[in-house]
């Protein structure tokens, strides 16, 4: 399992509990957890294989073949529009695993892109 994070955003200790309890239970049934940085994911063009930088490791500004073009939505240099949570749940899959697309890939993987409300 891959989750992306966001220093930025503020959790607030009662929704970390909640996050950390449920990565604990997830482990112990014997999944892996990985934790990875989402910068950049929701912009780069997964279809193109755009880089996919860290945010703050490099001066120059990164160049997307794509672009988002109003929430929830991603258009690419070929003008197909693709749900932008579905870019961004496949780059960031792209960032845990580099050679999960290319020709050495990777054996199997499930990419169900789901948004899960901590505060609940």
């Amino acid at each position: 399992m891959v989750i992306c994070t966001d220093k930025t955003i503020r959790l607030g200790k009662k929704n970390r509990n909640k996050l950390s309890n449920g990565l604990e239970v997830v482990e112990t049934a014997g999944i892996k957890v990985i934790i990875q940085e989402e910068s950049y994911t929701s912009v780069a063009n997964f279809l193109n294989d755009d880089p996919l930088p860290v945010y703050g490791e490099t001066t120059e500004k990164p160049v997307f073949s794509g672009k988002r073009i109003k929430r929830g939505l991603y258009r690419t240099d070929k003008g197909i529009l693709v749900q932008s949570d579905v870019i961004g749940s496949y780059n960031i899959l792209r960032k845990a695993f580099p050679n999960a697309f290319n020709r050495y890939g990777i054996e199997r993987c499930v990419v169900h892109p789901r948004r899960i409300n901590l505060s609940k």
